[in-house]
């Protein structure tokens, strides 16, 4: 049988506004899930549909100021505390992709090369104005082409093999520890309720013994060995706004390390009769390997109605649904 081939990367650009500095610094992009009326945006949705190892031109105050290489899928994530200070937004939840960002060493001002840049342009979903150069009014991610990166990088009198991008870049984990100082500070927890709730985010603790009281076994392996299974918040935990949300069993599942990490990424979900369901994301040749193709198809998930209602956000807004 053959090997899936190697994914080429994708190419996107982002046009910064205020939070420019705060995302570039902390490695990060960040978006609502949707407009201010509610409407699901083509640019929002990007951020799910970047994968790891593609690359990012960085715009903000008309400029190409970094390059970016995402480093991981987009997650569900609260509005960073430093955005709060933005009268534009309108979401507390949003998409988080994790992105190792890179200065670009000579700044380029796009309106300065418009004429070379115009013809690369797509003619749905542009970044820029064809005719100003400015950019799109609503376009936050957008993706492009190789030959409109190379352009940029090529105008910029630089390379990609010489960004020096930083290997110490934020990564969720330290955003989530940030998550626990604010959530203890917010709550005004004591010592021992904030060290559950950290440890609640590694399915660990109090936790992981209040999903044991639930359940003995992942539902789609079946596997009753603690010591390879995951305690794995349904709702996950750096949107719950309640330490009750973050510690107590009804959003949680136990899983199976590999079928934590397809649930957590929004492969798959389950409906309130207890069924899994899977994105038109993975493949099944991909589940296959996995050997999840037959127990996906006769996993069986029994629910009261809390844990429906946090199933049910999970359908709604961690799964990979293109509805």
């Amino acid at each position: 049988m053959n090997d899936a081939p190697i994914r080429t990367p994708s190419y996107w650009w982002v046009n910064h506004k205020q939070s420019h500095k705060y995302e570039i610094l902390n490695g990060l992009l960040w978006s609502p899930q949707k407009t201010s009326n509610g409407n699901r945006s083509h640019f929002y949705d990007n951020m799910r549909r970047a994968h790891p190892g593609d690359f990012i031109l960085s715009m903000a105050n008309a400029k190409i100021g970094a390059f970016g290489i995402v480093e991981d899928f987009a997650e569900v994530a609260p509005i960073p505390v430093a955005y709060n200070s933005e009268k534009n937004l309108w979401s507390n939840v949003g998409w988080m992709l994790p992105v190792q960002w890179a200065e670009n060493p000579n700044s380029l001002k796009v309106k300065n090369h418009i004429e070379e840049i115009r013809p690369l342009l797509a003619k749905k979903y542009a970044p820029l104005q064809r005719e100003t150069g400015n950019g799109n009014q609503g376009a936050y991610l957008s993706k492009i082409s190789e030959n409109l990166f190379q352009l940029v990088l090529s105008l910029s009198n630089t390379e990609l093999q010489n960004l020096s991008f930083d290997q110490e870049a934020v990564s969720f984990e330290s955003f989530d520890d940030r998550l626990d100082t604010y959530e203890k500070t917010k709550e005004d927890l004591s010592d021992t309720e904030g060290l559950q709730v950290s440890k609640s985010r590694r399915g660990q603790g109090l936790f992981k013994e209040n999903v044991k009281r639930r359940m003995s076994e992942c539902p789609v392996t079946g596997v009753r060995d603690p010591r390879f299974l995951v305690a794995s918040h349904i709702k996950p935990w750096r949107v719950c706004t309640t330490a009750h949300d973050r510690l107590t069993g009804a959003n949680g599942l136990l899983l199976a390390r590999h079928v934590d990490h397809l649930f957590d990424k929004g492969f798959i979900s389950f409906t309130d009769e207890g069924s899994s369901i899977r994105s038109a994301e993975i493949g099944s040749e991909t589940l296959k390997r996995l050997g999840l193709i037959s127990r996906l198809t006769s996993a069986k998930l029994i629910m009261d109605e809390e844990q429906r209602a946090f199933m049910d956000y999970h359908r709604r807004v961690v799964f990979k649904s293109e509805e």
